[in-house]
């Protein structure tokens, strides 16, 4: 019942899909309407800002809509932001195109394209809600144009993308199917690509991708593993208006695992 429910979902034109999406988990989970409610009180109290605080996305317009329904770390700066560096370091490599597999709302197809203008952007979602406000998102940033929409990624579509540039860069946030997308036999153009891909091992997602990954790119890559940490005031973005135990409630990230993320440059 809950597949024919959500194929009506995806059926149905945006924005009709999305309020419906968004009533049917309201009226299903009352933990979702408390968490909901608890969010918006968090966001007024920083202001409710509309544009990211913080890290190397600082000033992108956000429309504040998240696919997990927590989009506080997000416009606050903090989400992920134990990547910062390494987007900086890739940054200033100029890929010449960001292929976001997993692109949600945008955040980091549309932070990228701020910072790279010269940069071909391809976001794969799956889900229509995020694919709609992905593009309100970059209307709001003026990256209407540049950013090439698509639904579900397979292996055969993904390589056909890649081979149409010099040195990509693939981000994957995909919930365990990094462990089909990023796999040179079956995406040969893959090798050619910097990756920044965040790793789901665990039940429900991909056991042992973790190892399968280092296997498959130890000879083409150099591999930089980063690990998710815990939040401190000091993340806090200068002159936000929240006091510190807000702040941390406000930044929570629920993953259920340890994040871990590979950042993967190829040798040559």
């Amino acid at each position: 019942m809950k597949k024919v429910f959500r194929s009506v979902i995806e059926a149905l034109p945006a924005p009709l899909s999305v309020a419906l999406d968004t009533w049917q988990q309201q009226a299903r989970h009352g933990e979702i309407r408390a968490m909901r409610a608890r969010r918006d009180e968090l966001y007024a109290r920083a202001g409710s800002p509309r544009t990211i605080q913080q890290g190397p996305f600082e000033g992108m317009g956000y429309l504040c809509w998240h696919a997990t329904g927590n989009f506080l770390p997000n416009v606050l700066g903090c989400y992920e932001l134990e990547l910062h560096d390494e987007v900086e370091r890739i940054i200033a490599k100029e890929p010449d195109a960001v292929i976001n597999v997993g692109s949600a709302e945008g955040y980091f197809t549309l932070g990228m394209g701020r910072r790279l203008p010269k940069t071909k952007l391809v976001a794969f979602e799956m889900l229509k809600s995020a694919r709609y406000f992905l593009a309100k998102n970059a209307e709001l940033n003026g990256l209407r144009e540049r950013v090439d929409q698509r639904g579900i990624c397979t292996p055969e579509e993904l390589d056909r993308v890649l081979g149409g540039f010099a040195r990509p860069l693939v981000f994957c946030d995909c919930e365990g199917f990094e462990d089909v997308a990023l796999d040179p036999a079956k995406v040969k153009n893959i090798v050619k690509a910097m990756i920044m891909v965040e790793v789901h091992d665990g039940p429900g997602f991909a056991p042992g991708v973790s190892q399968r990954l280092l296997d498959r790119f130890r000879t083409t890559h150099d591999i930089v593993i980063v690990k998710s940490r815990a939040r401190t005031p000091a993340d806090k973005p200068k002159g936000c208006p929240m006091s510190d135990t807000d702040f941390l409630e406000a930044v929570r990230e629920v993953r259920g695992l340890e994040g871990l993320w590979y950042v993967m440059t190829p040798k040559s």
